[in-house]
Protein backbone atom coordinates (compact mmCIF):
# COMPACT_ATOMS: atom_id res chain seq x y z
CA UNK A 1 0.00 0.00 0.00
CA UNK A 2 1.13 3.55 -0.59
CA UNK A 3 0.36 4.71 2.96
CA UNK A 4 -0.89 2.85 6.04
CA UNK A 5 -2.10 4.23 9.37
CA UNK A 6 -1.40 2.12 12.45
CA UNK A 7 -2.48 2.23 16.08
CA UNK A 8 -1.45 -0.14 18.84
CA UNK A 9 -2.66 -0.81 22.35
CA UNK A 10 -0.10 -1.93 24.90
CA UNK A 11 0.00 -3.54 28.34
CA UNK A 12 2.74 -4.21 30.87
CA UNK A 13 4.21 -7.70 31.19
CA UNK A 14 7.20 -9.40 32.73
CA UNK A 15 10.18 -9.02 30.45
CA UNK A 16 10.07 -12.05 28.12
CA UNK A 17 13.81 -11.65 27.57
CA UNK A 18 14.66 -12.19 31.23
CA UNK A 19 16.14 -8.78 31.95
CA UNK A 20 14.11 -8.40 35.13
CA UNK A 21 12.20 -5.26 34.22
CA UNK A 22 8.67 -4.35 33.16
CA UNK A 23 7.98 -4.65 29.45
CA UNK A 24 5.54 -2.58 27.38
CA UNK A 25 4.01 -5.35 25.29
CA UNK A 26 1.85 -5.13 22.18
CA UNK A 27 -1.73 -6.22 22.92
CA UNK A 28 -3.74 -4.97 19.93
CA UNK A 29 -2.94 -3.87 16.39
CA UNK A 30 -5.10 -1.87 13.99
CA UNK A 31 -4.04 -0.81 10.50
CA UNK A 32 -5.97 1.29 7.98
CA UNK A 33 -5.25 2.14 4.35
CA UNK A 34 -4.67 5.89 4.33
CA UNK A 35 -5.98 6.48 0.82
CA UNK A 36 -9.18 4.42 1.05
CA UNK A 37 -9.94 4.13 4.77
CA UNK A 38 -10.12 0.33 4.43
CA UNK A 39 -9.47 -1.49 7.70
CA UNK A 40 -6.59 -3.87 7.01
CA UNK A 41 -5.92 -5.27 10.50
CA UNK A 42 -8.10 -5.22 13.63
CA UNK A 43 -6.84 -7.91 15.98
CA UNK A 44 -5.65 -8.78 19.47
CA UNK A 45 -2.03 -9.80 20.06
CA UNK A 46 -1.19 -12.50 22.58
CA UNK A 47 1.34 -11.16 25.12
CA UNK A 48 4.58 -13.09 25.44
CA UNK A 49 5.08 -12.63 29.17
CA UNK A 50 2.91 -12.67 32.28
CA UNK A 51 0.68 -9.60 32.28
CA UNK A 52 1.40 -7.34 35.25
CA UNK A 53 -0.86 -4.43 34.27
CA UNK A 54 -3.70 -4.69 31.76
CA UNK A 55 -4.26 -0.92 31.49
CA UNK A 56 -7.92 -1.70 30.84
CA UNK A 57 -9.14 1.87 31.44
CA UNK A 58 -7.17 2.98 28.37
CA UNK A 59 -7.03 -0.12 26.18
CA UNK A 60 -10.39 -1.68 27.00
CA UNK A 61 -8.62 -5.05 27.08
CA UNK A 62 -9.46 -7.41 29.94
CA UNK A 63 -8.17 -10.91 30.70
CA UNK A 64 -11.55 -12.26 29.60
CA UNK A 65 -11.47 -10.48 26.25
CA UNK A 66 -7.91 -11.53 25.55
CA UNK A 67 -8.55 -15.15 26.51
CA UNK A 68 -11.70 -15.26 24.35
CA UNK A 69 -9.82 -13.81 21.38
CA UNK A 70 -7.06 -16.39 21.77
CA UNK A 71 -9.57 -19.23 22.18
CA UNK A 72 -11.51 -18.27 19.04
CA UNK A 73 -8.47 -17.62 16.86
CA UNK A 74 -8.98 -13.85 16.87
CA UNK A 75 -5.53 -12.95 18.20
CA UNK A 76 -2.07 -12.98 16.70
CA UNK A 77 0.12 -15.50 18.48
CA UNK A 78 2.89 -12.99 19.16
CA UNK A 79 4.02 -9.46 18.38
CA UNK A 80 6.30 -10.94 15.72
CA UNK A 81 3.29 -12.54 14.04
CA UNK A 82 1.44 -9.22 14.18
CA UNK A 83 4.40 -7.47 12.59
CA UNK A 84 4.55 -10.08 9.85
CA UNK A 85 0.86 -9.49 9.11
CA UNK A 86 1.58 -5.77 8.81
CA UNK A 87 4.37 -6.52 6.30
CA UNK A 88 1.70 -7.90 3.95
CA UNK A 89 0.60 -4.28 3.41
CA UNK A 90 3.84 -2.39 4.03
CA UNK A 91 7.17 -2.29 2.24
CA UNK A 92 10.12 0.09 2.27
CA UNK A 93 8.27 2.67 0.15
CA UNK A 94 5.05 2.67 2.19
CA UNK A 95 4.46 5.73 4.36
CA UNK A 96 3.61 4.65 7.92
CA UNK A 97 1.33 7.10 9.70
CA UNK A 98 0.33 7.32 13.34
CA UNK A 99 -0.12 9.53 16.38
CA UNK A 100 2.78 9.29 18.84
CA UNK A 101 3.98 6.79 16.27
CA UNK A 102 7.24 6.00 18.04
CA UNK A 103 5.29 4.08 20.70
CA UNK A 104 3.63 1.88 18.07
CA UNK A 105 6.86 1.27 16.18
CA UNK A 106 8.72 0.39 19.36
CA UNK A 107 5.99 -2.11 20.31
CA UNK A 108 6.28 -3.70 16.85
CA UNK A 109 10.09 -3.65 16.84
CA UNK A 110 10.17 -1.53 13.68
CA UNK A 111 12.23 1.34 12.38
CA UNK A 112 11.04 2.67 9.04
CA UNK A 113 12.41 5.27 6.60
CA UNK A 114 9.09 6.94 5.71
CA UNK A 115 6.90 8.02 8.62
CA UNK A 116 4.40 10.75 9.46
CA UNK A 117 3.32 11.48 13.03
CA UNK A 118 0.24 13.68 13.39
CA UNK A 119 1.41 14.72 16.83
CA UNK A 120 4.63 16.10 15.35
CA UNK A 121 3.23 17.72 12.21
CA UNK A 122 0.53 19.59 14.11
CA UNK A 123 3.12 20.85 16.61
CA UNK A 124 5.30 21.91 13.67
CA UNK A 125 2.37 23.91 12.30
CA UNK A 126 2.12 25.78 15.58
CA UNK A 127 5.75 26.29 16.54
CA UNK A 128 8.13 25.92 13.60
CA UNK A 129 7.84 29.43 12.13
CA UNK A 130 7.83 31.19 15.49
CA UNK A 131 10.83 29.40 16.98
CA UNK A 132 12.54 27.87 13.94
CA UNK A 133 13.81 24.29 13.76
CA UNK A 134 13.18 22.49 17.06
CA UNK A 135 14.23 19.12 18.39
CA UNK A 136 11.61 19.16 21.14
CA UNK A 137 8.32 21.02 20.98
CA UNK A 138 6.91 22.83 24.03
CA UNK A 139 3.65 20.94 23.54
CA UNK A 140 2.21 18.05 21.57
CA UNK A 141 -1.55 17.86 21.03
CA UNK A 142 -3.36 14.64 21.86
CA UNK A 143 -5.35 12.81 19.21
CA UNK A 144 -8.59 13.33 21.15
CA UNK A 145 -8.06 17.11 21.07
CA UNK A 146 -7.08 17.18 17.40
CA UNK A 147 -10.10 15.09 16.40
CA UNK A 148 -12.43 17.48 18.21
CA UNK A 149 -10.72 20.67 17.00
CA UNK A 150 -10.29 19.66 13.37
CA UNK A 151 -13.05 17.12 12.74
CA UNK A 152 -15.66 17.97 15.35
CA UNK A 153 -15.43 14.30 16.32
CA UNK A 154 -15.51 12.95 19.87
CA UNK A 155 -13.26 9.91 20.29
CA UNK A 156 -11.91 7.93 23.23
CA UNK A 157 -15.07 8.66 25.16
CA UNK A 158 -16.12 5.11 25.93
CA UNK A 159 -15.90 3.77 29.46
CA UNK A 160 -14.73 0.54 27.82
CA UNK A 161 -11.42 2.10 26.74
CA UNK A 162 -9.95 3.14 23.40
CA UNK A 163 -10.73 1.55 20.05
CA UNK A 164 -7.53 1.10 18.05
CA UNK A 165 -9.48 1.25 14.77
CA UNK A 166 -11.29 4.42 15.86
CA UNK A 167 -7.96 6.02 16.74
CA UNK A 168 -6.36 4.93 13.45
CA UNK A 169 -9.27 6.35 11.44
CA UNK A 170 -9.17 9.59 13.43
CA UNK A 171 -5.43 9.89 12.79
CA UNK A 172 -6.07 9.39 9.08
CA UNK A 173 -8.84 11.96 9.00
CA UNK A 174 -6.82 14.57 10.92
CA UNK A 175 -4.05 14.26 8.35
CA UNK A 176 -6.50 14.40 5.43
CA UNK A 177 -8.10 17.50 6.96
CA UNK A 178 -4.74 19.23 7.20
CA UNK A 179 -3.84 18.35 3.62
CA UNK A 180 -7.18 19.52 2.24
CA UNK A 181 -7.56 22.64 4.41
CA UNK A 182 -4.20 24.44 4.67
CA UNK A 183 -5.83 27.79 5.42
CA UNK A 184 -7.94 26.32 8.22
CA UNK A 185 -4.88 24.50 9.51
CA UNK A 186 -3.04 27.81 9.59
CA UNK A 187 -5.90 29.46 11.46
CA UNK A 188 -5.96 26.61 13.99
CA UNK A 189 -2.19 26.83 14.47
CA UNK A 190 -2.30 30.61 14.92
CA UNK A 191 -5.09 30.32 17.48
CA UNK A 192 -3.26 27.64 19.46
CA UNK A 193 -0.01 29.58 19.36
CA UNK A 194 -1.73 32.75 20.54
CA UNK A 195 -3.44 30.91 23.40
CA UNK A 196 -0.10 29.54 24.51
CA UNK A 197 1.58 32.93 24.21
CA UNK A 198 -1.13 34.53 26.32
CA UNK A 199 -0.85 31.78 28.92
CA UNK A 200 2.91 32.11 29.28
CA UNK A 201 3.15 35.86 28.69
CA UNK A 202 4.84 35.76 25.30
CA UNK A 203 4.09 38.37 22.63
CA UNK A 204 3.04 37.18 19.16
CA UNK A 205 2.99 39.59 16.25
CA UNK A 206 -0.23 39.63 14.26
CA UNK A 207 1.88 39.27 11.12
CA UNK A 208 3.34 35.96 12.30
CA UNK A 209 1.91 32.89 10.58
CA UNK A 210 2.55 29.25 10.02
CA UNK A 211 3.92 29.39 6.51
CA UNK A 212 5.13 32.94 5.99
CA UNK A 213 4.42 36.48 7.08
CA UNK A 214 0.95 37.57 6.02
CA UNK A 215 -0.38 34.08 5.23
CA UNK A 216 -2.57 31.70 7.22
CA UNK A 217 -1.79 28.64 5.09
CA UNK A 218 0.33 25.85 6.52
CA UNK A 219 2.52 23.93 4.09
CA UNK A 220 1.45 20.29 4.08
CA UNK A 221 2.22 18.72 0.69
CA UNK A 222 0.42 15.80 -0.91
CA UNK A 223 1.95 12.40 -1.60
CA UNK A 224 3.37 13.62 -4.91
CA UNK A 225 5.59 16.09 -3.05
CA UNK A 226 8.16 15.81 -0.28
CA UNK A 227 5.79 14.27 2.22
CA UNK A 228 8.33 12.81 4.59
CA UNK A 229 11.99 12.79 5.30
CA UNK A 230 14.07 9.68 5.87
CA UNK A 231 14.84 9.65 9.60
CA UNK A 232 17.39 6.87 9.50
CA UNK A 233 19.61 5.05 7.08
CA UNK A 234 19.13 1.77 8.94
CA UNK A 235 16.05 -0.40 8.50
CA UNK A 236 14.84 -3.15 10.79
CA UNK A 237 16.70 -2.05 13.92
CA UNK A 238 14.14 -2.15 16.77
CA UNK A 239 16.30 -0.18 19.20
CA UNK A 240 14.87 3.23 18.40
CA UNK A 241 12.75 5.37 16.12
CA UNK A 242 13.42 8.91 14.98
CA UNK A 243 10.45 11.11 13.99
CA UNK A 244 10.03 12.45 10.50
CA UNK A 245 9.53 15.97 9.31
CA UNK A 246 6.34 16.56 7.33
CA UNK A 247 6.47 19.57 5.03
Amino acid sequence: RKAVVIDCEMMMTDDPYGRGRSYNALAYLAAVDFLTGEVLIDRYVRPAGRVTYWNTRVTGITPGKMNAAIKHGQAFGSWETARQALWEFVDRDTVLIGHALHNDLNALGIIHPRVVDTGIVTAEAVFSTQWGEMRRFPRLWGLKTLAMDMLGRHIQGSSQGHSAVEDALATRDVLVWGLENPVLLGEWARRERRLRDELFGFVLSDSDSVKSEGSDAASWSDFDGDLVSSPSDSIGDPCGVKPSTFW
